[in-house]
């Protein structure tokens, strides 16, 4: 095992360019082997100002789960690809956020999204067309009739753009961006990407429906270069669409440098990309403090001649991922105080590496192994909730979930002289307990947190006779552990048979409706996933959702109630804040 000694300097790495000479033919690697395993992740999602954020519908095609008012979410024992745990967030007003990482069997892993508003920042006639640019840098000419409806009918009305600039450079670029910069190139081959320039666009009608562009129709496309990469920029460079429904990136058309700015044309929206493409191989190592404890929640930097990507490490100090082949890389770690540590150098050939276990020291930065209870207001530890750390910002925030009446225990490493606050969450109760803060020692017992003081103002929860096990369940939603589904009559027609809406489309549904005071709804049947894939399709007829309260403005709440009069019996309460 290898022992690094680290010397702390200040600041933080930044994505810059790769040398020219670098641009060159390859044989990418072969695709891999698809590995089902069974992992945990805990997420958190946050808006532009990097406040947590409610109510984001997370899926990664299967499992389907919200966030709670801190943008936390949990899947527990999921089965995902090894390779391509891909993750997808969706909000009214937001570009749709993703993630990809690379995932390992009984382990839990860290993902992070930071989602863009979607609010247009200008609009035009398709009857004239006309120029829209963008704050940050870039452009977008549409010429008379380039937009068109999602099916290719004509469209004759005003065109709303939404479009937002991601820049590279910038540490936020890493939360911003989709995916995970792994493409599939025109040949159809595997590569790994390097971005000079990345936007989102987005096109809806005065109804705020989605438009396109039209058919045989292109858009003209400026992407500003950052000014840390102008000199490596090449000449021509090839674009690249995101698939959101697969998750990669996926090479279309090319673009020309003229100045600092690179022109291209597109003929549909997503979000586009300026990249250099790599061979690639797969890299992994394990990092431990000296007593052999895992590095957990840390982020894990690889440069080549200037040009960063990031990891998180999991609960066994774990990082994977793709990497440049045959060449030379520094291995870095940013710690949770936001300082940036060398590790080592390390060089890739056309195969695999694995560089086992090494030992990190990092000087001003200490590991500990926190322990305790969370207890709700009876003083009994909690099944269902999570012990939250507060981190110097978002990213460094380390949420861990708890599910069984046991102590909690976790490696957690630290500054030297820096409080370690922590919250704990009760979504049985809907309680929290204040933020207590706690100097820590080598290995601290920070004792009992009790969940009994705030009130979590909001939640969904029901009770009904599970149609899998046949035994009266009690399940709790916002906080992140369930989706419903439901069809919807009389009062409110959703457009369709069997549709699936989240707890939190369906409340917006209701607000749209625009009933104020006291109503009752009826929905005819219940489809409950849980994380863990188990499902559960209850077809009573009807429920009755009562509305007890009903929010008049934005920040009040709404209320009410569920029940089935039936056999057998369904029932459950609901109190949702409204933000639109």
């Amino acid at each position: 095992m290898k022992k690094i000694l680290l010397i702390t300097f200040l600041g933080l790495l930044t994505f810059t360019a790769c040398k020219k000479e670098n641009f060159e033919t390859f044989t990418p690697k072969d695709t891999f082997e698809t590995t089902l395993v069974k992992a945990s992740f805990s997420g958190i999602i946050v808006d532009e100002h990097e406040k947590g954020l409610e109510n984001v519908a997370v899926s990664n095609g299967l499992h389907k789960t919200t966030t709670d008012k801190n943008g936390v979410f949990f899947f527990t024992d999921i089965e995902v690809p090894s390779h391509k745990a891909y993750f997808t967030a969706s909000k009214d007003g937001y570009f749709q956020g993703s993630r990809t990482i690379f995932a390992q069997a009984k382990k839990t892993h860290t993902v992070h999204m930071k989602m863009l508003s979607s609010t247009p920042i200008g609009s035009f006639s398709n009857a004239t067309g006309g120029v829209i640019s963008l704050p940050e840098g870039g452009q977008l000419i549409f010429e008379a009739g380039d937009v068109a409806l999602p099916n290719g009918t004509a469209y004759s009305g005003t065109v709303h753009v939404a479009a937002k600039r991601i820049d590279p450079t910038q540490t936020n670029g890493r939360f911003e961006m989709p995916g995970d910069l792994r493409g599939i190139n025109a040949n159809e081959e595997n590569v790994i990407l390097q971005s000079y320039g990345m936007m989102a666009v987005e096109l809806t009608d005065q109804s705020g429906n989605l438009l396109q562009v039209a058919p045989n129709q292109s858009v003209d496309i400026s992407f500003e270069v950052p000014s840390s990469l102008v000199s490596s920029a090449p000449t021509s460079i090839p674009l690249w669409y995101f698939d959101e429904i697969n998750g990669d990136w996926k090479e279309e058309g090319s673009a020309t440098l003229s100045g600092n700015t690179y022109l291209g044309a597109v003929s549909h929206f997503s979000f586009w990309n300026c990249d250099a493409q790599f061979p690639t191989v797969f890299f992994e190592a394990n990092f431990v403090d000296a007593t052999g404890s895992p590095l957990v929640n840390q982020t894990i930097t690889i440069t080549i001649d200037g040009w960063t990507t990031y990891g998180i490490t999991n609960d066994d100090g774990w990082v994977g991922g793709l990497v440049l082949a045959n060449s030379t890389m520094q291995l870095g770690l940013i710690n949770i105080c936001g300082q940036s540590n060398y590790i080592q150098d390390f060089t890739t050939s056309s195969s695999d590496l694995n560089l086992g276990s090494l030992t990190v020291i990092i000087e001003g930065m200490n590991s500990y192994t926190i322990t305790g209870t969370v207890l709700n207001c009876d003083e009994l530890p909690i099944t269902n909730g999570y012990l939250s750390i507060v981190g110097i910002n978002w990213y460094s925030n380390f949420v861990m979930q708890i599910s069984e009446a046991n102590n909690f225990s976790t490696p957690y490493s630290t500054c030297n002289g820096l409080e370690t606050a922590v919250i704990g969450y009760d979504y049985d109760s809907f309680l929290q307990s204040e933020e207590q803060h706690f100097n820590l020692t080598t290995n601290s017992n920070i004792g009992e947190i009790h969940a009994c003081n705030t009130v979590i103002d909001e939640y969904f929860t029901l009770f009904y006779p599970s149609a899998t096990t046949g035994n009266d369940t009690t399940t709790t939603m916002i906080p992140p552990n369930l989706w419903i589904g439901g069809n919807f009559e009389n009062y409110i027609q959703f457009g369709g048979d069997n549709l699936q809406f989240d707890a939190v489309t369906f409340i917006a549904k209701i607000l749209d409706a625009n009933e104020i005071g006291l109503q009752t709804y009826f929905i005819d049947s219940l489809s409950i996933q849980q994380s863990n894939s188990l499902v559960d399709t209850i077809h009573y007829a009807p429920c009755n959702i009562e509305i007890t309260s009903f929010p008049a403005s934005i920040g009040d709440y709404l209320e009410g109630n569920i029940t089935q009069a039936g056999t057998p019996v369904i029932s459950g309460s609901f109190r949702i804040k409204r933000s639109q």
